[in-house]
């Protein structure tokens, strides 16, 4: 019997020791490798080509999405299960657009887990039922609306240059308006997407890539490329 190859990508060591011996007792499931972060994941996942990845969001150097997006364009062969605390739609939306087969949280009965991998191996997807109330949730206020459509223009820009940690007053003179119009901006952002902080600002222009910097939106960065081994320049275009 041909075995689902299976790489575990989570930060936690407790979560990884945990999963495999239960993934390991599938009969058809066996765990090739484990990464701690998602650039250790991306090795793993370009050495190994495994028949799925199980990912966690939240890891140091490169988060679960830059990680699913990577494995779509480079290893499509690969499906992404993730594995999250994360009960945010958004999140979900967010992975599943980015490539992920199947989307369970922590919470949830291993059999689920299982459930999902089994199932993204043979390219289904496959959401967490104990998502199921927060869907319903969502779809009784009318759907919320596609990724980034809830802000303007203006609303996206006013969010980026924060998230850079730039001062009312400096956002209000690249952009030509006043210090108190970009508080309401700043006000308004915050109360649409029901964040309460400006780390909670930063963290969701990083969730959705917002955060190469606004004088400079297509600046290189640094990232790992399986073909060399190691840190390489490369074109980041937003």
């Amino acid at each position: 019997m041909k075995k689902c190859r299976i790489v575990l990508a989570d930060d936690h060591s407790l979560i990884r020791a945990g999963l495999k011996p239960l993934i390991n007792a599938q009969p058809d499931m066996t765990v090739v490798g484990e990464a701690g972060d998602g650039l250790e994941a991306l090795k793993r996942i370009a050495e190994l080509k495994p028949d799925v990845a199980v990912v966690d969001i939240s890891m140091p150097h490169c988060s679960g999405v830059d990680v699913t997006k990577w494995v779509q364009e480079r290893c499509p062969n690969t499906k992404v299960v993730v594995v999250t605390v994360h009960e945010d739609l958004d999140y979900m939306r967010l992975l599943i657009e980015s490539g992920a087969m199947a989307y369970v949280l922590k919470r949830s009965a291993v059999e689920n887990i299982i459930a999902a991998i089994r199932a993204a191996w043979k390219n289904t997807h496959y959401l967490d039922s104990t998502l199921g109330e927060t869907i319903a949730a969502d779809l009784a206020k009318g759907g919320k609306e596609k990724i980034g459509q809830k802000l303007s223009e203006r609303e996206v820009g006013v969010l980026r240059l924060v998230a850079w940690g730039k001062t009312n007053k400096e956002i209000a003179s690249e952009l030509s308006i006043s210090a108190k119009t970009v508080e309401t901006y700043r006000l308004r952002v915050m109360r649409k997407l029901g964040l309460k902080t400006r780390g909670g600002l930063v963290e969701f222009a990083a969730r959705r890539g917002w955060l190469q910097h606004p004088e400079n939106p297509s600046s290189e960065s640094r990232v790992w490329t399986p073909a060399s081994g190691e840190s390489q320049e490369r074109q980041r275009v937003d």
